[in-house]
């Protein structure tokens, strides 16, 4: 892989890593698993587009600085619509266990997926990538867009700030909300506006990652289910809870996407041998052998789990419940 795969597999990876550390940190604190995460990233992408439009062609503004104000806007917005949801829904369920949980954020993708659909359609969104963000930068003997540089600052940043947060006298607090909730409340602190706060500021990081992602996918519908399946296989490999995980898994399924991507027409045949398919007596077999690497690159993560959960059920950096 060339320095260019090299930085595309990292500027992927790490917004992988800024989509999947929203649900990481509901998790670790509150121990909920949030399947509407998908939905607020794709919110926030919606919003985003709607808000540079908006600030572009109405008021005027340049597009960087409407795709700036817009990501802001945007992952606020997405971040009050998660503290709405954590105190008029979840908080009604918390005593009810995760089930309901997990059926109640379940239920709120679909009907955020439908409301989206109701009000911009189903038709992909035009590319609202400002034309500074386009502009080709030299890197190693080629070169490459500057937006993705610009996910790697954003995701970089988030990440950063998430750690000062998790190392702070804030952040014990907030850790030990999920273990010991009396002990926390018994010291004087709202352990109902401390899930709301961490519940707020994980929709509005999906809703960053969502406007953020943009430049490089097209905005649409599917991209609420497409995303956030491969979230839910980053905070599985990774280990529930672990920011650090986390980023290795994101960074490794990255990786594994771009190189796939750029082995185009390769076939598994190629790679294996024509012996191995060809003098089979299974037909799937033969099949199989004549499918393309790009072809298999959205099942591979889910491969890559299977197999981590067989051999390490609780992820690469989770911890053993027994």
């Amino acid at each position: 892989m060339d320095s260019v795969n090299l930085f595309n597999a990292l500027s992927y990876g790490l917004l992988l890593f800024l989509l999947s550390s929203g649900i990481t940190v509901i998790y670790s604190v509150m121990g909920v698993f949030n399947f509407a995460h998908g939905a607020f990233y794709m919110l926030g992408a919606y919003l985003g587009f709607a808000i540079t439009q908006g600030l572009h062609q109405q008021l005027g503004f340049s597009s960087i600085t409407s795709f700036l104000v817009a990501m802001i806007l945007a992952s606020m917005i997405v971040g009050a619509i998660g503290g709405l949801v954590e105190r008029q829904l979840l908080r009604r369920l918390y005593a009810q266990g995760q089930i309901a949980q997990l059926l109640a954020t379940l239920g709120l993708a679909y009907v955020l997926i439908e409301l989206v659909q109701l009000i911009w359609g189903r038709a992909p969104l035009a590319d609202m990538t400002p034309e500074i963000l386009r502009n080709p930068v030299p890197f190693g003997n080629s070169v490459i867009p500057l937006y993705r540089i610009f996910i790697v600052l954003v995701a970089v940043l988030v990440l950063g700030a998430m750690s000062l947060l998790l190392l702070s006298r804030m952040g014990l607090i907030i850790r030990a909300a999920l273990t010991h909730p009396q002990m926390i409340q018994s010291l004087g602190h709202d352990i109902d506006l401390i899930r709301n706060l961490v519940f707020s500021t994980g929709a509005g990081i999906a809703g960053l990652a969502g406007v953020a992602s943009s430049t490089i996918s097209v905005v649409e519908p599917s991209m609420s289910v497409q995303m956030g399946s491969l979230c839910f296989v980053i905070v599985i490999v990774g280990g529930l809870g672990s920011i650090w995980g986390a980023l290795i898994a994101s960074l490794a399924l990255g990786s594994l996407s771009t190189y796939t991507a750029t082995m185009g027409a390769l076939r598994f045949q190629d790679i294996l041998g024509n012996n191995l398919f060809e003098n089979a007596s299974l037909a799937w077999w033969r099949e199989l052998g004549m499918w393309t690497v790009a072809q298999s690159t959205q099942a591979l993560p889910f491969v890559v789990m299977l197999i981590v959960l067989m051999m390490r059920p609780q992820g690469l950096f989770g911890q053993r419940k027994d």
